[in-house]
């Protein structure tokens, strides 16, 4: 009988700390590009949202099929 309740009592413990435990916060994506509600920017620079394809090529750069 005490063996019982010593097991049930280290199941307990056992059961509550784990779930005490803090877990690390989810780190950030590394991307280049950046969204807000104002405006979306890549590598720093503003996307030219309803402009020209050519304010787009300035940013991008000059497509090609090469990796």
């Amino acid at each position: 009988m005490r063996n019982n309740t010593v097991l049930i009592f280290l199941l307990g413990f056992c059961c509550f700390y784990t779930q005490c435990q803090t877990k690390e916060p989810p780190k950030p994506m590394d991307t280049e590009f950046t969204i807000t509600p104002c405006q979306i920017t890549y590598k720093g620079k503003e996307l030219p949202l309803g402009k020209p394809f050519k304010e787009w090529i300035k940013i991008f750069g000059e497509y090609n099929r090469f990796v």
